[in-house]
């Protein structure tokens, strides 16, 4: 979020570079998330309400700082919205492969 909000101020040099390692850090990024949860699945399941209530205020804060962030930098109220709903749709998706994960692995035997 930072690097797209810096991007939106700072164009011209920060388009090479955001094209070259932002979808690399995602893979990675996604590949750890992965890795993290596999090797923690009884645990993981053991703490159902938890996690729903953690992916909640993943969810609000992604909103809130993607509003509160470009807002800081100076920008357009209408851009910082944009950014915001982008965010949310981001964290959106991340609970639902989390529920559809966790639907389809279901609990320890």
């Amino acid at each position: 979020m930072l690097i797209s909000a810096t991007a939106v101020v700072y164009p011209a040099p920060l388009i090479p570079l955001t094209w070259a390692i932002v979808p690399l850090l995602g893979v990675v990024m996604f590949i750890i998330g992965i890795i993290v949860v596999a090797l923690n699945q009884p645990q993981l399941s053991a703490l159902a309400l938890p996690i729903i209530i953690v992916v909640v205020l993943h969810n609000l804060l992604g909103l809130a700082g993607g509003y509160v962030v470009p807002k800081a930098l100076g920008l357009d109220p209408t851009i910082c919205r944009t950014i915001a709903i982008e965010v949310g749709m981001q964290n959106s998706g991340l609970a639902v492969a989390l529920t559809s994960f966790w639907s389809r692995t279901g609990r320890p035997r």
